[in-house]
C-alpha cells in the first residue's frame, strides 16, 4: 500500500530518549514487539519460550 511500510532493516534504540520504557512496538504494526533485555531474560527464566530475540 502506499505510504505504509514493508520491512524495517536495521532498527536502533536511542536508550538516551526511552527513560524507562522496557517494551516497545513499532507505530501501526502488530509484530514485532520489542522488549528491553531484563524483560527477554524474565521470559525465558520463567520458561515462557516461541519467541524470536533479535538485539537492535
Amino acid at each position: 500500500m502506499a505510504g505504509q511500510y514493508r520491512s524495517v532493516i536495521g532498527l536502533r534504540i536511542d536508550k538516551s530518549k526511552v527513560g524507562g520504557a522496557r517494551v516497545f512496538r513499532l507505530w501501526g504494526w502488530p509484530l514485532p514487539i520489542i522488549v528491553d533485555e531484563e524483560v527477554k531474560d524474565a521470559l525465558e527464566a520463567n520458561g515462557i519460550f516461541g519467541a524470536s530475540f533479535e538485539e537492535v
